[in-house]
């Protein structure tokens, strides 16, 4: 620094900065297209010391050099054999990387600044591969760094596709895949589906309007969330267990079709419509788990106390006692005049009940019978195969426009199908056509063909089956198996299903005859998750083991 006295002296001396903590930024995200990657990013929380960041990128690996503080760097500039990008001098934005080859994967490493003194080595770092978005490429791929989960399974929502890593929510545009939104860290990780919900009051004018929707997700802290539209988080319950692994369901007050005693029995502070979340637990106990109703959205005034447990199901209770194991499927809420919520649950090795219905009003066990035991548990008789339920519970319509449920559908460990009748649970038919090898996720239901059920077996094996009634015979099963394959969506109006793998692959199934085409828009070390179908766009978006999602273009060449 030099200080200058009008016609007398200059005086030069250096100032060292002490005490400055200059961190990481907070996360690290891309999305790469045809060309170009786009970086994104927040700096740190607290401390905040930052007035620019600088991105590194590396075309063979990621970038292993450090920044030497009170060295400025221009763009353009020579690290080692890392190139600076972009400096930045704004916060929190973003920045495009152009005039990239599609095909090539670019490593890239961002550092925080402040005054010319970098933050450390332990930043984020991450790769990204531009793809021209034909021939089986993926139109673009959104990739997010850090530890965490593989990134969870996408939805579609108006304009954009919303998934999680870890213990982050993101949203991107459905169509470039730019980043909209991302939530700061959760306490957990999040599992389960996301699920976007009608809020209670506004359900006959949401077709198209997604901002009258709240977002709800459970995580491994034990806590379900809930997130307006923009990402925002609108309330986090109280730690419910250990962690929640299956997915959370919301039920609106206002559906027409709800039981009138549900809507009496739950209402906000000001004698408004609330919709109601059922939570299940993922105790580190066999026994101990339980199912919980959650104050949700309220349509009077908000929720100043959204999040709050309403009752709790605890089968341990019950008289006698009846211990519940980790729940994996989603507690699913029924309409009247039924009004159950169907818990699934693993067995204890077949000791303990797996099956469960609970009413939905009170929270107690349901009509007589409704209390399913698994295979030779307290005498309990039939259904006889059920054991570890591995699939989510899913419901048989009776027809494809309407809204009467008369069946539900397991997959349990032994690879069985059980089917069951609506509102007794009295065993329909159960059917093992895998010799053994458990159901994967969830069983889905023809929308235009009530009755026909697509599902995978761990072994790879994708099948469809039909329901006859009292009895269900296999229509085609896939001539190979999917290394690590996820559970298939349809898309009826394409007569095709899709299912991710390993080795990055996705692979389209034809629905009439089980024929298989295969992309691989991911890498080789890749494990794709479950797909979503935007039916509109004509893209599949799938998320990686990775951390990546991938929007593929579809149908596939």
């Amino acid at each position: 620094m030099t200080v200058s006295f009008a016609s007398v002296v200059s005086v030069s001396t250096t100032i060292t900065f002490t005490g400055i903590a200059v961190n990481p930024v907070g996360y690290l995200a891309a999305t790469a297209e045809s060309g170009q990657v786009t970086l994104y990013w927040s700096t740190p929380v607290s401390p905040q010391y930052s007035d620019s960041v600088i991105a590194l990128r590396n075309p063979t690996s990621v970038p292993t050099e450090t920044l030497t503080d009170f060295t400025s760097y221009g763009n353009g500039a020579t690290v080692g054999s890392s190139t600076v990008i972009k400096v930045l001098d704004t916060d929190g934005a973003s920045v495009v990387d152009g005039g990239l080859t599609n095909g090539l994967k670019y490593y890239y490493k961002i550092f925080n600044a402040y005054k010319d003194l970098y933050s450390e080595t332990s930043n984020l770092s991450i790769d990204s591969t531009p793809t021209p978005g034909t021939g089986g490429t993926p139109a673009w791929t959104y990739s997010l760094a850090g530890a965490g989960a593989s990134l969870g399974i996408p939805l579609t929502q108006g304009s954009r596709v919303i998934a999680a890593r870890g213990n982050r929510l993101f949203a991107l545009d459905r169509a470039t895949g730019a980043q909209d939104w991302i939530t700061s860290p959760l306490g957990g990780s999040v599992e389960g589906w996301l699920v976007p919900w009608p809020k209670s009051g506004t359900y006959s004018d949401v077709l198209g309007d997604w901002t009258a929707y709240t977002l709800y997700a459970g995580a491994t802290d034990g806590k379900a969330y809930a997130f307006d539209t923009s990402g925002n988080q609108v309330w986090a319950s109280g730690v419910l267990g250990d962690g929640i692994q299956a997915t959370v369901s919301p039920q609106s007050w206002d559906l027409e079709f709800l039981n009138p005693d549900f809507q009496l029995t739950y209402t906000d502070g000001a004698g408004g419509p609330m919709d109601v979340v059922f939570v299940a637990t993922r105790n580190g106990s066999t026994t101990n788990n339980t199912v919980s109703a959650l104050r949700g959205f309220a349509a009077s005034g908000g929720t100043p106390d959204g999040g709050t447990s309403i009752w709790t199901f605890d089968p341990q209770n019950l008289v006698p006692p009846a211990p519940m194991d980790i729940v994996v499927a989603a507690p699913q809420p029924t309409s009247a005049p039924h009004n159950l919520v169907i818990v699934g649950s693993y067995s204890a090795g077949q000791t303990q009940p797996s099956l469960w219905a609970i009413n939905g009003v009170t929270g107690v066990n349901g009509p007589a019978g409704a209390l399913v035991a698994s295979k030779g548990v307290l005498g309990n008789g039939p259904p006889a195969h059920l054991g570890d339920i591995t699939s989510e519970v899913t419901f048989g319509y009776a027809c494809w426009d309407c809204w009467e449920v008369n069946t539900i559908y397991a997959g349990t460990a032994s690879g069985y199908v059980v089917a069951l009748n609506l509102p007794d649970l009295t065993e329909k038919w159960a059917a093992n056509f895998d010799a053994g090898s458990p159901i994967v996720g969830y069983i889905w239901e023809d929308l235009y063909d009530p009755g026909t059920l697509y599902f995978t077996t761990q072994d790879g094996y994708v099948r469809a089956i039909r329901d006859n009634g009292a009895s269900a015979t296999e229509l085609w099963r896939t001539a190979t198996a999917i290394p690590s394959a996820s559970s298939p969506v349809v898309d009826e109006d394409r007569g095709t299903l899709w299912v991710g793998g390993s080795g990055g692959r996705l692979v389209e199934i034809d629905t009439a005859s089980g024929a298989m085409t295969t992309a691989f828009p991911g890498e080789a070390a890749e494990t794709l998750g479950d797909p979503t179908v935007d039916f509109v766009g004509g893209r599949v978006y799938v998320g990686s083991s990775a951390g990546r999602l991938h929007a593929v273009p579809i149908p596939l060449p």
